[in-house]
């Protein structure tokens, strides 16, 4: 079993994967 804490930094993970990428479209 895993805690919700780490499911929290899963998820953070993710966000971070999909935010980056769309960043990088959005100042260049």
């Amino acid at each position: 079993m895993s805690s919700p804490q780490e499911n929290l930094y899963d998820a953070i993970r993710i966000v971070k994967r999909k935010i980056i990428p769309l960043a990088f479209i959005l100042y260049f």
